[in-house]
This record gives C-alpha cells, structure tokens and sequence, in this order.
C-alpha cells in the first residue's frame, strides 16, 4: 500500500504534466538506460552508461550528465571532506565518439554532450564511460559496500528502463544485496536476476526525477579501503581564519582610529539643562549614534508641550471582548503659525495624514496604516539630522554621512561575501584575499563620517545630562547646585529622559509630587495624571512607531532510491 508522501508525489506529478508548461522536456524521454559498474580490488569503478535519448521533433544540440563530485560519508578527519573523482574514458553518440566539454561547479561535475553549431532531434544512442575514485562506502563496524546511484534524481525527463548490471571480475561481490527505485527516500525493491554475466538489476517507468540506487556488500579480504578527500576545511581554519582574525583586527584597528581621531577624554560631570540649541530627537541621535524610536517619540512629546499635539488616552476592544489602551493624537496648531523646524515636521507626517487642524489618528492604526509611507519618511529624517549635523559641526563631511553602519553594511556585505567565497572555494587565490583587505584597510574608513572635536565636547555634555535625568534620588545628593524638583522641571526635561531611554527613571524621581495634568494630555477615563504611568505609556508610542516605520531599536542495508555515491541526472541542452 503506499504511503502518504508517495500520494502526494503523485499529485504533484500530476500537476507538473497537465499543468505547468514544460517547454523543451514536453516531448522528451530516455527509452533505456543501462550501466554496466565494474567493482575492482583497487576500489575504483569502471562505469560504462548507454542512454538512448529521444528529442522527439525537438531540436537540441545534445546531452548533459551531471556527476556528483560529494561523497555522503564524512571523512577521515574533522577537518576533511570525502570526494568522489571521475576520468572520463570514452563519449560517443550512436557508436561515434562525440564532442563534449566538463564543467566543474559546486559539488558536481557536468559531462555537456553535443556540438553547440548542429542540433539534432529523434532517438539517439549515447555511451559515457569513466572511472570513478573513492565512490565505495566504508560503514563503521562493517565491511566495504558498493551502495551506488545508478541514475541519479535529476533527470528532467522520464526513463522507460533502466537495468545496472554489476561486473565481479575480482570475486569480491557478496550475496547481500539491494536495489531501489523512486522518489529520493523511498525504498521500493527492484528486481535483480543472477547470471553467469553478473548480477543485474532493473527498474521501469520511471518518472521524471526517479532514480534507481543499487547496493551490494563486498568482501572486506580483497576490497582494499581508499579514500578521496580534499583539505579546504583545513586550509581555511589553519590558513585563512588566522589570516582572516589578523586582518580583520588590522581593519578594526585602522577604522577606529580614523573614527576616533578627534576624541577627548573628558570626565563626565551632572548638567542640569539640555545642550545648548538641541531638540531631544538630535540629543538621542547624537548620543548613541543612531535614530532610534525613542528619539522619534521624545521629538513628539516635545511637539506636544510646544502645543501642536493633544494625547488623549482611550480604550478599544481587542477581539471584541477585551479592553485595552490606545492612544488619540489631535493637530492643534497649523504648521506656519509659527517657525517650525524641517524635522519637526517631518516628524508630524508620521502621525497625521493631511496635517490639517482637528486631525485625530489613534495609536493602534499607526503600524498598519502608513507602514510603507513612514518608512520613507523615516529614512528622510534621518538624512536631514545627519546633514544638521554635519552643518553643525559634530561630524566631518563625507561622501556617506551616517550615524550607524546601516548604510555603510551594503558596501560590507559585498566584501565579506566574497572575501567568504574566496576564502572556502577559491583558497588558491590568497593574493587576492590580501588585496581585498588591504583596498578595504585604506579605503573604507574614509568612507565613513567621524565626529569633530565639538562632537566629542556635545557627546560628552549630554553623557553628562543623562546622568543627571537617570540617578536614583539617594545618589543626588552627590550633585551640587542642582535644581528642585517640581512640576515644570519634569515636564520640561521629559522628552530628553524619553529619547536617552531613561524616562522611568525620571519619572521616579518624581512620584512623590503631585503633578497636574499637561494641557497637551488627557488621561481619559483613568482619572488623575501620574509621572510614572505616563512614561509608562510613553513605551507603547515607542513600540508603535518602530512597527509603523519597519525600524527597531536594537542593533537589529537498510537504503534507499537517491542514498549512496554516485547520482545526479541530466537533460537536453
């Protein structure tokens, strides 16, 4: 009875031959196919394959083989991986040799049978003869086996017969024995007849990407174990990775001193007031090097007390049972009542669609409603900052202007992509490697902008002012001429607190005093205004923006058919 993964590859068949257009293969078919493998004591195999392919009224200039190159068995060390190498004997086409071309790739070698100026069409008779090394299989604590595709999987068309006879001329063939045929995985027996020739094994009405896999024990006293490996495993961790860690700490080191080079070192002292001229969404780009949600949400409370924004809380239902918070933005003021910075307006796009006064937006629509559109604002944004900034005087002018490697990662991922692919497939080429780093060592830092020395001076004011926002209230005691607390301080320092991410902090220090509600806020239903509940809340304007603008604010004999050596497929080309 077959099993469920046998139905559905029927049906997937199904729909691959009455549904999707096959192009050149519609009208192709190998009427048989039959290796002959000749086991000898050396370990080698003398394969010789007769493939009689019908183009049908198709023109094609011939056929392709391909041959995998990996071996299924892990090698003799950690370090090595098994091969299987093949000699190419003889090619011919209907009994005359024909020209062909090997393609090396990935785990494969491709025998391309056919002359590219001439195409035929019809049957044809092709013969591939090649020895294989180090195919044999070598299963622990047990003796040798011949456990090998005949076919392979690959095909693109399917095989009317298929017949392996196995050749004994060294009497190392056992008795045990198999054959399979299908699908890759399963395990349907094929029939297998004993003659004085040898022992052949054979399969029909294959279906495209069927194969037929056949093993046979062999006698551990005759079949010598020989392997084929290579070393690129070993060449990339004893050559390359070494090489890679020095040349990698030589590039760090060269980008951190370039970056750093106006650095001073200044201890950090408690200031009480913003730097001097700064909005809190350039205070948080400017301290951590990135803008993040959280500047976005200080730069909308600060936009709120300037009285362009009303926040209301309300309630909404969730699955239309459950009560949970939302938030209502109301646009108080139009946006050439007074001057407004380019930045703050962008960040009022983020949230309103017309920017028309009495627009309301809730909270809870933000991420799905302007996801796409706030993504581009968000990348606006952050460009002019990084202009203002530069204009400034923080950071130097360069030809990429960026506080985080987000930008700077598309020319470092081409890089490390193929520094990689030289390092695992192309080892020989270790030249290359030192040339890669050493154009990466001089050229790339330059590429990035680095802070002026007043940069360094503003970074560490606002380190400074960060302190002063974040300390719990036993340790202020330690700060000299700092300002009482009251009502009109922290409502004028809390943007900054949101966008250094200290906000609860802040508001902790505060939750012995009574703070009247802020024009610019309406509890709602909740009934009184608390500092810490605010800023609580202040963590969902957070989260909702990092949805709506596709940002975050982190660093964001037991076998089978197709089991064995040997394998593959092909085609027409």
């Amino acid at each position: 009875m077959m099993n469920l993964h046998r139905y559905l590859y029927v049906l997937a068949l199904f729909v691959w031959l009455f549904a999707v257009p096959h192009g050149a293969f519609a009208d192709e078919l190998i009427h048989s196919f039959d290796s002959s493998i000749e086991v000898h004591t050396d370990a080698t195999l003398s394969v010789t394959e007769t493939i009689q392919y019908d183009f049908g009224a198709g023109s094609r200039h011939g056929i392709f083989r391909t041959l995998p190159t990996s071996h299924p068995e892990k090698g003799s060390m950690w370090y090595k991986d098994r091969v299987v190498r093949y000699d190419i004997a003889r090619v011919e086409r209907d009994g005359i040799t024909e020209p062909y071309t090997l393609e090396e790739g990935s785990g494969e070698v491709t025998v391309k049978i056919g002359d590219p100026a001439s195409t035929i069409s019809g049957r044809h008779t092709y013969t591939i003869s090649y020895v294989a090394h180090g195919a044999l299989m070598y299963p622990k604590g047990e003796g040798p086996e011949l456990y090998w595709n005949v076919t392979g999987n690959g095909w693109q068309v399917g095989i009317e017969q298929v017949r392996a006879t196995l050749i004994d001329p060294d009497s190392i063939l056992r008795m045990e024995r198999s054959c399979y045929y299908g699908s890759v995985g399963e395990n349907t027996s094929c029939r297998i007849v004993a003659s004085t020739t040898g022992i052949m094994m054979s399969a029909q009405n294959l279906l495209p990407h069927q194969g037929m896999t056949v093993a046979n024990a062999l006698s551990s006293q005759v079949a010598v174990m020989k392997i084929e490996e290579n070393n690129w495993k070993a060449l990339f961790i004893f050559v390359g990775l070494p090489l890679g860690l020095i040349l990698a700490f030589l590039y760090g080191t060269s980008v951190y001193r370039y970056r750093t080079k106006h650095k001073i070192d200044l201890p950090v002292v408690a200031q009480y007031e913003p730097y001097e001229g700064f909005l809190p969404m350039y205070a948080g780009a400017l301290i951590d090097g990135k803008l993040d949600p959280r500047d976005i949400t200080g730069g909308i409370l600060y936009l709120a007390e300037q009285g362009y924004i009303k926040i209301k809380k309300t309630e909404r239902k969730a699955f239309f049972l459950f009560e949970v918070e939302d938030y209502e933005f109301e646009l108080l003021r139009t946006l050439d009542e007074t001057i407004l910075d380019a930045s703050s307006r962008e960040v009022l796009t983020l949230i309103f669609n017309t920017l028309t006064v009495g627009e309301k937006v809730a909270l809870s629509t933000l991420a799905s409603s302007k996801r796409s559109e706030n993504q581009r604002t968000i990348r606006s944004l952050t460009k002019r900052i990084n202009e203002d900034l530069v204009t400034a005087g923080f950071y130097e002018k360069a030809p990429i202007v960026s506080f985080s490697f987000n930008r700077i990662a598309r020319y470092l991922k081409p890089l490390a992509m193929v520094t990689g692919l030289v390092l695992v497939f192309a080892a020989v080429a270790v030249g290359f490697i030192f040339l890669l780093f050493a154009v990466g060592i001089i050229v790339l830092p330059f590429l990035l902008s680095r802070k002026t020395e007043k940069g360094y001076e503003a970074i560490n004011y606002l380190k400074g002012y960060k302190l002063y926002l974040s300390v719990a209230e036993k340790d202020r005691i330690a700060f000299h001429n700092a300002p009482s607390k009251s009502p009109t301080e922290f409502l004028k320092h809390l943007p900054y607190a949101i966008a250094f991410g200290v906000e609860k902090e802040w508001a902790e220090a505060f939750k012995d005093i009574t703070i009247p509600a802020p024009d610019w806020y309406d509890g709602g239903a909740s009934g009184g205004f608390s500092a810490v509940n605010l800023t609580s809340s202040i963590g969902a304007f957070s989260t909702a923006f990092a949805s709506s603008s596709g940002s975050s604010s982190a660093s964001s004999g037991g076998g089978s058919s197709g089991g064995g050596s040997g394998g593959g497929g092909g085609g027409s080309w």
